[in-house]
């Protein structure tokens, strides 16, 4: 499937850099998102004001991570999401800037000119099943409890 927008997701721990391409992989828009649910509703939110609302099933994702809470949260919502490995996104980056130099704005749209231009060589995630998701919850509730006690 192809689809009429491609989104790039540069991972962060406080927040996440976002890039959108159209189907002629043209960057149209660009924005920054906290690390939370609320920051996960204004991405939805974005995405839909973005794209004239398009449906999430037409909006493909790329992240560099396949497990965690934005991923969860946009294969609830119905996106097409692709994890690209570290590895893969590090060599899709030398194609636009081979110094190496971080810059969370470029690698947003690096992930999204992966997905518009090597789509077949990437593995669309399947959603897991609610009781997977509520297992994840579960583990981050718990994990995010152990940390806050500890210190």
């Amino acid at each position: 499937m192809d689809w009429p927008w491609y989104v790039g997701v540069d991972w962060g721990k406080s927040e996440h850099q976002v890039g959108l391409l159209n189907t002629t992989g043209e960057p149209v828009a660009e924005r920054k998102i906290p690390h939370s649910g609320i920051g996960f509703t204004e991405l939805a939110t974005w995405l839909s004001e973005q794209t004239n609302p398009a449906e999430p099933a037409s909006i493909g994702v790329a992240l560099e991570t396949s497990s965690g809470p934005v991923v969860d949260c946009l294969l609830a919502l119905g996106y097409g999401v692709f994890a690209i490995n570290p590895k893969q996104a590090d060599r899709f980056r030398d194609r636009y800037s081979p110094a190496g130099a971080k810059d969370d704005r470029r690698a947003a749209l690096v992930l999204a000119s992966a997905l518009f231009l090597e789509r077949p060589a990437l593995q669309i995630l399947e959603a897991p099943d609610a009781d997977m998701l509520e297992l994840r919850a579960r583990h981050r509730l718990r994990a995010h409890w152990l940390r806050t006690k500890q210190g």
